[in-house]
């Protein structure tokens, strides 16, 4: 999504299981987040190098884009473009994705079978007991990351029927192909110290999508307007 007025954007590190607020920036050029329902959408920022504020963006830290719990991720690339006349139109890009990223960083085990996850439930349930278990609090301490999950009883969970059996496989992987094959949303809110993980279910849209200026539903279009071929005569031509 693109942002009608510029939000302000919050710089957190993530240090000792904990995000630490890091700088407040405005002074960026443009910014946008893109929001997926079953995988990490990509957030793009772009910055003139010789501002200050550029060089606080750094690989690994975490922006979070005005107060909006769901517009928080992290940064994964930094990319810096020089124009023809040197320095002054040099460009910083900031890219990264959205906070479920961070699963990224744990690799699916299980100590007491062999290293492999099983697991046949709904979709919501093998995605939190399989979250909880590698790195809530069921992981080993240093495993853990800062992530609010609470598992519901079956008959109030939502998704399809899915089989997991995993081993030594990417979480953040697991994780997105379960969400899409039981088709569920999952998604982490940050509330300024900790992440909480929901579970939710899409809204049928199918009749009332409007892809207009007039909706802030289109982001981009092209009209025209040409005569180049049209023809108000008719030519017949016999023998």
């Amino acid at each position: 999504m693109s942002y009608k007025e510029k939000p302000q954007i919050k710089l957190y590190k993530y240090e000792n299981s904990a995000f630490i607020l890091q700088a407040i920036i405005d002074d960026y050029q443009e910014c946008s987040f893109e929001r997926n329902l079953y995988q990490a959408g990509t957030f793009t920022i772009s910055i003139n190098y010789n501002i200050s504020n550029s060089q606080l963006f750094q690989r690994g830290l975490f922006v979070q884009f005005g107060n909006d719990p769901y517009d928080f991720g992290e940064i994964i690339t930094i990319n810096d473009s020089i124009g023809a006349d040197g320095k002054g139109s040099q460009i910083r890009t900031i890219t990264g994705y959205d906070a479920r990223y961070i699963l990224k960083r744990r690799v699916i085990k299980n100590m007491n079978s062999n290293g492999l996850w099983v697991m046949t439930a709904k979709g919501e349930l093998c995605l939190r007991n399989l979250i909880k278990d590698q790195c809530g609090s069921g992981a080993e301490s240093k495993r853990q990351l800062p992530i609010i999950n609470t598992i519901p009883a079956s008959a109030d969970a939502i998704g399809k029927e899915y089989s997991v059996s995993e081993q030594f496989t990417n979480l953040y992987e697991v994780c997105k192909t379960i969400a899409t094959q039981s088709e569920i949303g999952w998604r982490l809110a940050f509330d300024g110290t900790s992440l909480t993980l929901e579970c939710y279910e899409g809204t049928d849209r199918s009749q009332t999508v409007q892809f207009s200026t007039s909706f802030d539903s289109l982001a981009n279009g092209e009209f025209s307007d040409s005569s180049e071929s049209f023809s108000n005569a008719i030519y017949v031509g016999g023998k």
